[in-house]
């Protein structure tokens, strides 16, 4: 209703010297101003290595490493935002790639996070109401994501692939520390494999179509504890798949 901002990003970017540079992406509204991301990034190692360090997007997938003004489509496909929730899979932590020395593009990557993503993983620990024990925080990087990627030209199509894979410990607890009778917590791990599909085919030097579509699957298994109405702790094994996906068309038939 009526006048209001409601996002605003700024980005910095500086080159530090012949061997690093340095870039940061910050969120602003009128209400609270949020470091989304803040990183170094090597320009001259050998063997086609780079590193990568600080908070960042993960570069799991096809998506979730862009910002929201580079996608296609305004809304966050549903499947990575029941993996990975409403800002994706950004965490702090180290990246390291290999791009291979051959004819074919080939690109290897792995991260090593902290994995405090909540809707896959987390790292706070709870305590087991009417109980002597408790679930203990995770130390030290919790998530590791590693990726394999290639692209072939076939005429005027470019077709890119990639492989994801993260592996993390979970930690997650709403209202079952205050002893709730709903309250619920589970302790134990969740693997999220995907795999991308990007076609584009070049029509001319302003118009092309592209085709996009990634798979995700996950896997928690672990521990689920429950507050039943005695306000006694329960607790059960649990084993749980999910998977999904999403696809897009786009076609730019103009310059702009």
């Amino acid at each position: 209703e009526g006048f209001n901002l409601n996002y605003a990003e700024i980005t910095f970017y500086s080159v530090v010297d012949p061997y690093f540079e340095l870039f940061a992406v910050c969120h602003l509204s009128e209400e609270h101003f949020h470091l989304e991301e803040a990183y170094w990034l090597t320009k001259k190692l050998p063997a086609g290595l780079q590193l990568k360090a600080g908070k960042f997007l993960s570069s799991f997938g096809r998506i979730n490493e862009l910002h929201t003004h580079y996608w296609d489509f305004a809304d966050r496909p549903s499947v990575h935002q029941a993996m990975f929730g409403e800002e994706g899979l950004i965490e702090v932590g180290a990246r390291i790639t290999w791009v291979a020395p051959t004819e074919i593009y080939l690109l290897g990557g792995g991260e090593l996070l902290m994995g405090a993503n909540e809707a896959s993983f987390g790292r706070t620990g709870f305590p087991l109401p009417q109980e002597k024990g408790s679930i203990s925080s995770v130390k030290g990087p919790g998530l590791f994501v590693g990726y394999l990627e290639s692209s072939v030209d076939i005429g005027d199509a470019s077709v890119l692939v990639r492989l994801s894979g993260a592996h993390g410990t979970t930690r997650s607890e709403e209202d079952f520390s205050s002893g709730a009778p709903i309250g619920r917590a589970f302790a134990g791990s969740t693997t999220v494999l995907g795999g991308a599909l990007t076609v584009k085919h070049t029509l001319d030097a302003i118009r092309y179509i592209s085709f996009q579509s990634e798979y995700l699957w996950r896997h928690t298994d672990g521990t689920s504890y429950y507050n039943d109405f005695k306000q006694q702790v329960q607790q059960a094994a649990m084993d749980n798949r999910q998977s999904g996906w999403y696809e897009h068309a786009v076609m730019k038939f103009d310059l702009r």
